[in-house]
């Protein structure tokens, strides 16, 4: 284990990273691809992937507020402006490429036009792509995180975002019985109706966020250099990762819910799981390869879609969707996984003398 805080990154976390990345990627060919196909257990056994985005929305909320901690006003709000644009501005590279394909796919298969209509509401009021919403999102929270912080402090910050994760999962998770309620219920299918869903930058993306801002502050005052690897957040992860399954297995099978993406729980888990994985002992790679697992898992985030969605929508017979759909979800799984890495490191590789490339994952 690497124990120099002089010169420390953060390799564990760019490990779990691209384990997250790979685990949404699962979870999206299971639920497009292999639907009834797996064991009941498997099945259920999936939605651990929950934790994926809002863990990555922590990881950009402490990364972001950690440097802007250490610099005056004037220059936190250059942070966050350059921030929002580098993130916007590689929303609408990954709009331009799957809106491409949208185009060529209706261009090949004339849609309805409420299809068309519909496709434009939710690219206006949500995202272009499914899985790219998180880059808005990610923008939309951090904004949002540093009005609260400045308005409320750190404290309150993290108030407000257990607030608004609360309401969020009142919006998704839970409302079968948010529905029920009077007034309340009316409120959110008026919302619904407008902005979609609730899984957004504001009820979702904001609250992870400012709760990664909130482990910056903590971690400020933290002298270790490291604590052992498994120590007491370690432990309070295992627990509280244990309530959130139940949560979801809750929502699922009692609340009928259509998804567990927003239980209300997994907000302690993403806490605990965060400081953990920032505040212990690193494994000893070096900072290169730390620095490409980091671009990797941004890159399989982000380009999974060609391989799930976009290509098998435009080639619909051809080896992309026979493989995914037909020749068993193991080796379906392994083509969408293998052809999405191969994809990614020939974005990353590359880009030191193609420098274009870098706009794809950075």
């Amino acid at each position: 284990m690497q124990k120099n805080a002089e010169n420390r990154f953060y390799s564990l976390v760019d490990i779990i990273k691209v384990l997250l990345a790979l685990l949404i990627l699962l979870s999206h060919f299971v639920n497009e691809h292999a639907s009834d196909k797996l064991p009941k257990f498997f099945d259920l056994s999936i939605s651990i992937y929950i934790i994926a985005v809002p863990m990555f929305f922590a990881y950009s909320g402490y990364f972001l507020f950690k440097k802007i901690y250490a610099v005056d006003e004037k220059e936190q709000k250059l942070l966050l402006k350059n921030y929002c644009l580098k993130i916007m501005r590689l929303y609408g590279v990954w709009s331009a490429i799957y809106v491409c394909f949208k185009l060529l796919t209706w261009a090949r298969f004339t849609p309805e036009s409420g299809e068309v209509i519909s496709y434009i509401h939710k690219a206006l009021v949500y995202s272009t792509y499914n899985t790219i919403w998180y880059l808005p999102a990610s923008a939309v929270g951090a904004v949002i995180a540093y009005f609260f912080l400045k308005k409320l402090g750190s404290r309150g910050m993290l108030v407000s975002a257990a607030v608004f994760c609360i309401i969020g999962a009142m919006g998704d998770c839970y409302y079968n019985i948010t529905a029920e309620i009077p007034v309340i219920g009316k409120i959110f299918e008026v919302y619904l109706k407008i902005f979609i869903t609730s899984r957004n930058g504001i009820f979702n993306g904001f609250p992870y966020i400012a709760l990664g801002a909130f482990i910056a502050r903590l971690m400020q005052k933290d002298n270790k250099t490291y604590h052992s690897f498994f120590n007491r957040y370690f432990f309070a992860s295992v627990f509280s990762g244990a309530v959130f399954v139940g949560e979801a297995l809750f929502a699922k099978i009692i609340v009928k819910s259509n998804n567990s993406n927003t239980i209300i729980s997994l907000f302690v888990f993403a806490f605990f799981a965060v400081y953990w994985s920032i505040a212990s002992a690193q494994p000893a790679i070096s900072r290169k390869l730390s620095g490409n697992l980091r671009k990797m898992s941004t890159a399989i985030f982000l380009s999974q879609r060609i391989f799930l969605s976009a290509l098998p929508g435009l080639f619909p017979g051809t080896i992309f969707t026979v493989i995914l759909d037909e020749k068993g979800w193991i080796i379906g799984f392994c083509w969408a996984a293998a052809c999405t890495l191969l994809f990614s490191a020939l974005l990353i590789f590359p880009s030191g003398k193609i420098r274009f490339l870098k706009y794809f994952y950075q």
